[in-house]
């Protein structure tokens, strides 16, 4: 499998999330797949509130509150780089690849 291009937004720290790909572990064999969906604008602010923390586990009921007061002014950095992000995707023709509409239960 080819190496994809390096993401705007994070650096070779976070190559799992920069390149889109994520391994499971099932049976001991290791199950690659790719990411279709853009990272959200919180899921950046989380990824940098645990590289701050250096925890591996966060007070997720703080970091939301903390998110949740900041105005949109202090959120534009992260929604920004979920823009870029979506962009990744898009120019990589990962963006919803194989995505398929829920049937609707009326």
């Amino acid at each position: 499998m080819e190496t994809p291009n390096q993401h705007p937004n994070l650096g070779p720290e976070a190559a799992s999330v920069a390149t889109g790909i994520n391994a499971e572990k099932k049976g001991g064999n290791k199950v690659i797949k790719e990411r279709t969906e853009p990272l959200s604008g919180y899921a950046f602010f989380i990824n940098e509130q645990k590289q701050e923390s250096g925890d591996v586990s966060l007070d997720m009921e703080k970091v939301s509150l903390k998110w949740h007061g900041m105005s949109s002014e202090e959120q534009e950095p992260y929604m920004g780089m979920f823009r870029k992000d979506k962009l990744f995707l898009q120019s990589n023709s990962n963006y919803r690849k194989d995505w398929k509409r829920k049937a609707s239960s009326v």
